[in-house]
């Protein structure tokens, strides 16, 4: 049993009891956040790699006043794009934890819908306690309860090696995260049968992996996914056995976890560098660690999440200019000639890759091969997928908003790209200071959109249906006309 110093309550420290112990959080602002909840035990570098385990109780009153750990990771490949943060300094093996704000005075006396948020960062990096993912501006309308989690990242939450660890790790730790959630949010004013999953990127990856996973079946009543990368699907367990041993040879290490756990987490680290160095492609997603595709998780995972959670009212979209995020400092991509454009082209159409190549050269007088790479390869990872799932989703009974967030930056080469719908998301502008795809923004035109997102997410966190006060008519998707709402103004494709 873990112990916690017992601490005087005031105004300022409002106390909850969950199935653990007592926590004191921090009340400001109109908003009580309660930070650094274990959902699972401490594992160590002697558990490394294996699955999460129910968390202990403590004694006393826990602190919960301040952001904990985030899991281990390298600085992001966007943080020229994205910036960074001061939490990304504070990181352990054991961080499994999630944080809670609710307001201060909610609107109504009655249990709140809850938003479960799961970050992004290309399964790598990224984690709850991180500012941008505070979630007290969204929690502040009084309207719904915000829970932000972590998760193992990189050969931590998903290394695969058979008969030595199960793969899937950060999956199970989502899994037991909403476990909790489902338990306990009914002591901070939370609704347990109104919980919708919400994620960005990788996060929007794993909300789909949870929508198809038969073990969360019944946590969840909705589900909200910002920049599907859908394109990448759960890993074959031999595939996913090869990339573990190309790892274990660039650590110089056996392939065995009795090795793995004896090395530091920087050396794990660095092993990631020298994988992601060595599986590096032309204007793509280097391959990582990602879940298995097994019978909870099927490789098909789109088809599955639409079939298993049918039903379940889903609002997706996605931005013109995704991989502008990555490419924007690229030179390979900048630099790109002609012939490296048509090759991709010819990657992903095969035969009919110079005539596609031609259609959108003509369609687009004057852009450059780098303009038609970007667009290129935000259709293919994100932007199509996306709307095959939206259409598979309709067509399994499922009531679907499609968005397409067309904001663009002012930083050449950025565009309307990956990531930078999070600040408008959570209305935060101040916490991304040293944003590269921020630079020169219009502050008051970025808040008043802003205003407009957070109306549309939580209309749709209440009720399934993002349609109210504050948000334009926002037609249903269906497979004919497919209507997607223009968040930014300018109109993109989907």
């Amino acid at each position: 049993m873990t112990t916690h110093n017992k601490m005087q309550t005031n105004n300022d420290q409002p106390q909850v009891l969950c199935a653990q112990g007592v926590l004191a959080g921090r009340r400001k602002h109109g908003v009580d956040a309660f930070f650094d909840i274990p959902y699972a035990a401490e594992l160590g570098p002697a558990r490394r790699f294996s699955l999460p385990l129910p968390p202990l109780a403590w004694e006393g009153v826990r602190d919960a006043s301040a952001p904990g750990p985030v899991f281990p990771q390298m600085p992001s490949r966007l943080t020229p794009i994205m910036g960074t943060t001061a939490e990304f300094a504070n990181q352990s093996e054991d961080a499994f934890r999630l944080n809670v704000w609710r307001s201060s005075s909610p609107a109504t006396g009655e249990k709140l819908p809850v938003l479960f948020w799961i970050h992004g960062g290309g399964w790598l990096t990224g984690g709850a306690a991180l500012s941008w993912y505070h979630g007290d501006t969204l929690a502040k309308s009084g309207r719904a309860i915000f829970v932000g989690v972590n998760y193992r990242l990189g050969a931590l939450g998903n290394l695969y090696l058979p008969g030595e660890t199960s793969g899937s790790m950060a999956l199970h730790d989502l899994l037991a995260a909403l476990d909790w959630v489902h338990d306990n949010i009914a002591a901070f004013g939370g609704d347990r049968d109104s919980i919708t999953l919400c994620g960005q990127s990788a996060g929007a990856w794993y909300t789909s992996a949870l929508m198809a996973s038969s073990a969360a079946r019944g946590r969840f009543a909705s589900a909200i996914l910002l920049s599907l990368p859908g394109s990448l699907k759960p890993q074959q367990p031999h595939d996913a056995g090869l990339l573990a041993r190309a790892y274990c040879r660039l650590l110089d290490v056996p392939a065995q976890t009795a090795s793995l756990r004896e090395l530091p987490v920087a050396r794990l680290l660095q092993g990631q560098l020298l994988l992601a160095q060595a599986q590096s492609s032309f204007a793509d997603i280097p391959e990582t660690f990602l879940p298995l595709a097994d019978a909870s998780l099927p490789a098909d995972m789109l088809s599955a999440a639409a079939s298993r959670s049918a039903g379940v009212p889903v609002l997706l979209g996605t931005l013109p200019d995704e991989m502008g995020a990555f490419l924007s400092h690229d030179r390979s991509a900048i630099d790109a000639t002609e012939t490296q454009v048509l090759d991709r082209f010819d990657d992903v159409f095969g035969e009919e890759g110079a005539r596609e190549y031609e259609r959108r050269r003509h369609a687009r007088p004057g852009a450059s091969s780098y303009d038609l790479l970007v667009e290129l390869t935000s259709d293919e990872i994100f932007r199509e997928p996306t709307r095959r799932f939206a259409s598979d989703l309709t067509r399994a009974g499922s009531r679907v908003f499609l968005y397409d967030f067309t904001w663009r930056s002012k930083v050449p080469l950025v565009g309307a790209c990956h990531c930078i719908e999070l600040p408008f998301v959570f209305d935060n502008f101040e916490r991304w200071a040293d944003a590269g795809m921020l630079r020169d923004l219009d502050l008051a035109g970025a808040r008043a959109l802003a205003q407009e997102v957070q109306h549309a997410l939580l209309n749709f966190v209440e009720r399934g249906d993002p349609n109210g006060e504050g948000v334009p008519q926002w037609p249903a998707y269906n497979e004919h006309e497919k209507p997607a709402l223009v968040f930014g103004g300018v109109k993109g494709s989907i």
